[in-house]
């Protein structure tokens, strides 16, 4: 029997079906981490580094699809969720933006101990002053199950898309080469991802 060919080629046209297929990715992997510390949170089996780790990657990684950057858009994902489930992506979104990514509210917060030296030991006077810390750690368990919901959903729904995509684009590479052509192309091999020494290049914003 004989193989199916892949062959990779460019596409302009198909930079949404790369688009929903990178945030694809960020929801599954969003839902995995979310399902992994919810387990956590019930069994006590992750020590605080690792939960604060998952804790601050699940906000970063579901904002990503919303937030800034250059892939396409799917607010009209956020369109078809119910009013919990919004209230609950705007609070995620905000819990990103303020205080994971950028320390502006209060779900760090800082106070002022002035330490005191008692009366019968030398005399009123400071001895010290220091900064008490508390900051939010965890969601509840039931938040990150939440949250593990709507990224399901958010896959289903990209799924659906990339579907819609990828039924368009043949048409359009028969425009650009024949059959023949195609066929006398080799297989690329997977381009690996840029490391640090190219994190500074980006490519400009897609257009929807």
């Amino acid at each position: 029997m004989a193989d199916i060919k892949p062959i990779s080629i460019p596409l302009a046209e198909a930079q949404r079906l790369a688009d929903l297929t990178s945030i694809r990715t960020d929801f599954c992997r969003c839902r995995d981490m979310c399902e992994q510390i919810a387990e956590a949170l019930r069994s006590m089996t992750l020590g605080p580094v690792l939960l604060d780790g998952l804790a601050t990657a699940i906000p970063i990684v579901y904002a990503r699809p919303f937030i800034g950057g250059v892939r396409c858009r799917i607010e009209r994902f956020v369109e078809s969720l119910q009013l919990e489930e919004v209230a609950l992506h705007q609070s995620i979104l905000h819990t990103r933006s303020k205080f994971t990514a950028h320390s502006v509210n209060r779900m760090e917060n800082h106070q002022v101990y002035v330490w005191l030296n008692p009366e019968s030991r030398g005399g009123r006077r400071i001895n010290e002053v220091n900064i008490a810390q508390s900051r939010l750690m965890t969601l509840s368990h039931d938040d990150y199950l939440q949250i593990s919901s709507i990224c399901s959903k958010a896959v289903l729904w990209i799924e659906a898309e990339m579907a819609k995509e990828s039924a368009r684009l043949p048409a359009i590479i028969l425009q650009k080469y024949t059959l023949e052509s195609l066929y006398e192309m080799e297989l690329d091999s997977l381009v690996p991802s840029d490391g640090l020494d190219r994190a500074h290049i980006g490519r400009s914003r897609s257009g929807s």
